[in-house]
């Protein structure tokens, strides 16, 4: 296959290799995916252009469909911590001032990890995206852009959890549970898309 048959794709790669960078060099990366993503991003035939480790997030608000209405209480990349935070110390008071008038409900967004890989090889990405099926990332996806095949890891969908202030231990251990297992498939796929990455040749595909 003619890896040029896409628009540009080693100039687009160029640009986002050069952002991720200005990224990590912004903290915006979460910290524990940099190092794997500059490793597999060595693999001159792919590059990622989004990615998250998978995170909880708790805001309180009027309206939960107006997110920029809404004071944001915390956000945790690790499950742990998020329990303690609101379980355990969950008596703790959430802001260091007083709440705006009305803000009465609180809810928690769970983000599962996700990934997006952009490659012009059809078969690199297929392999990528069997092991994310074997692995339990079994709502990845594989559709087209302009620069190439676009591959979308992720084990689940964007969840959003009501409660009252303070939120049941139950809930707490629940909710961080799931970001736990996500993280882990998670993992397993990273470790076996790294593999891959590492083998790959662009010219057999």
């Amino acid at each position: 296959m003619n890896l040029n048959v896409f628009h540009g794709f080693y100039e687009y790669r160029a640009r986002k290799i050069n952002l991720l960078e200005t990224h990590i060099s912004r903290n915006l990366v979460d910290l524990e995916l940099v190092q794997w993503l500059r490793s597999f991003n060595k693999n001159t035939c792919l590059v990622t252009t989004s990615s998250c480790s998978g995170r909880v997030t708790m805001h309180i608000g009027i309206n939960p469909l107006d997110k920029r209405g809404s004071l944001l209480i915390g956000s945790w990349h690790d499950p742990d911590r998020a329990y303690e935070d609101l379980c355990k110390n969950s008596t703790k008071p959430l802001t260091n001032g007083p709440l705006p008038k009305g803000f009465k409900i609180m809810w928690m967004s769970l983000q599962p990890p996700i990934i997006h890989i952009v490659s012009p090889s059809l078969n690199l990405l297929s392999m990528l995206l069997g092991k994310a099926v074997e692995t339990g990332m079994r709502r990845s996806c594989l559709r087209g852009s302009r620069h190439g095949w676009q591959l979308e890891v992720k084990s689940g969908d964007k969840s959003i959890y009501y409660f009252n202030w303070p939120p049941d231990c139950n809930i707490a251990r629940s909710i961080a549970g799931i970001l736990a297992e996500y993280k882990a498939r998670f993992r397993l796929w990273m470790n076996a898309a790294l593999a891959i990455s590492m083998e790959y040749k662009c010219e057999n595909s």
